[in-house]
């Protein structure tokens, strides 16, 4: 199945993004908002996020972090809100 994006959300999903600052912290950016999500992640490595209305799974690895993104929740997923 195909569909197209409108412009919006191109730009939305280029501007999501996580970046490792200086000091080590973990910070995901989405569209105007960004989040240090460092102690967000559980013993197991995860994170269930949400910001700026998008809901994000991650999960940390020796270099950052992976993430995928949905614009609904995660059914029984506890999301933390950083909005």
């Amino acid at each position: 199945m195909n569909y197209r994006l409108d412009t919006q959300d191109v730009a939305d999903t280029l501007a999501e993004n996580i970046t490792k600052d200086e000091k080590g912290r973990l910070w995901l950016s989405f569209q105007v908002k960004k989040a240090d999500v460092t102690d967000s992640f559980d013993e197991n490595d995860r994170a269930f996020v949400q910001l700026g209305g998008r809901y994000f799974e991650l999960k940390k690895t020796a270099d950052g972090c992976e993430w995928s993104s949905y614009d609904d929740p995660q059914e029984g997923v506890d999301y933390q809100d950083l909005n």
